[in-house]
């Protein structure tokens, strides 16, 4: 990120649930209508917690001093992800950003999680699913952009990996039964192709949309559930 200024970062542990305040300053000046506020989360899993700390977690959001809200995938699962979606932007009253997650297909598939939430969020203008948008300006210089992403086996040693991701077992394309949580899997090669089609579709949005960001913008957030880096390709420290 190209600031003038570093962005100052506020972290708020909201009883076991991290909430990151990232203040986007424009590099002009520091007048009111230059700066913005952003509550980022990221990996919440909100299906897990109890019902008392979902309220105080809520709570903590509400009353972040957050201007608008990031998440970055695994807000929930399959089921249970648009209820989530739609119980933070009715409790902060506050625009969401987001991209979906992998566990956010879990106990279901990328078919019909994704046509759930597209449907929500046209019902909903304020939860915004940063997939299906474009560039979004936040300040006169700083963009938002962003994409699922995906492993994509390019990197590493994919047919000698023994790693099975809850991926392949809790996610319906992967399975071969048409059905989640089975032992059995689709063949490796099946797998990755379904991959690779997942992880180009992210790659190819991110290069259409930063270029294009880039020309009206001096900085660029651009958020992402899977890091396309090699430091989160590895396993036990090896490469997978």
């Amino acid at each position: 990120m190209s600031l003038s200024k570093p962005a100052p970062l506020t972290l708020l542990f909201a009883y076991g649930l991290c909430l990151i305040i990232l203040t986007v300053i424009c590099d002009r000046c520091y007048r009111k209508k230059d700066k913005m506020k952003i509550a980022w989360l990221t990996d919440i899993h909100l299906d897990f917690p109890s019902p008392r700390t979902l309220v105080k977690f809520m709570r903590a959001l509400k009353l972040s001093p957050a201007d608008v809200i990031v998440i970055s995938g695994d807000i929930a699962s399959g089921p249970s992800v648009e209820h989530f979606l739609t119980k933070i932007g009715q409790k902060t009253a506050r625009t969401l950003y987001f991209v979906l997650g992998n566990h956010d297909f879990y106990g279901s598939s990328f078919k019909t999680v994704r046509e759930r939430v597209r449907l929500l969020t046209l019902s909903q203008p304020g939860l915004v699913w940063l997939s299906e948008k474009g560039v979004i300006s936040l300040t006169g210089t700083t963009a938002l952009i962003g994409h699922e992403g995906w492993a994509d086996g390019r990197l590493g040693d994919y047919e000698r990996s023994e790693v099975v991701l809850n991926d392949y077992l809790h996610i319906m394309e992967f399975q071969p039964s048409g059905f989640t949580g089975g032992t059995a899997l689709r063949p490796k090669s099946e797998r990755l192709l379904i991959m690779q089609r997942l992880a180009d579709e992210a790659a190819a949005h991110f290069e259409k949309y930063l270029e294009e960001a880039l020309q009206s913008h001096r900085a660029v957030l651009a958020i992402t559930h899977v890091p396309p880096f090699e430091q989160a390709s590895r396993y036990r420290g090896e490469l997978c």
